[in-house]
């Protein structure tokens, strides 16, 4: 198994953990959706598998910085804590923001042989280098 792999999903676990109960739900559907991924595109997963990986963990991480700062505000007086809570926050909207980012990617990737000018037809690699060869 892939020590990236291994790493990136302890780290997900572990923001999981300590995540807000909202997101605790949302965040927890990161690795379903990449199966699903992994289902629909099979071809495609030297291309893709950098990416996914990439986006959840830094939305991981983010959510493991936020708890951070959110602890350590909780500690620390005004107003020196009120700027830390303030970046704790800051580091939970990255997160989600950077998990939508994900969202946007895995779905996109999906249904992009399949409708409109937004997700045009794509040739897949197979295609294109069985092209070149003929040439």
């Amino acid at each position: 198994m892939d020590a990236r792999f291994i790493v990136i999903t302890l780290l997900h676990l572990l923001a999981l953990a300590v995540l807000p109960p909202g997101f605790q739900w949302v965040l927890a559907t990161a690795f379903p959706v990449a199966a699903l991924l992994r289902y629909q595109r099979p071809n495609d997963q030297g291309e893709t598998t950098p990416y996914v990986l990439g986006l959840i963990g830094v939305s991981s991480a983010l959510a493991l910085i936020y708890k951070v700062l959110s602890v350590l505000s909780a500690d620390t007086p005004d107003p020196e804590g009120a700027m830390l809570y303030s970046f704790a926050l800051w580091a939970l909207g990255l997160a989600g923001v950077t998990y939508l980012g994900y969202l946007v990617y895995v779905i996109r990737f999906i249904f992009w042989e399949r409708t409109g000018p937004l997700f045009g037809p794509r040739t897949r690699s197979e295609d294109v280098l069985d092209q070149l060869k003929r040439h």
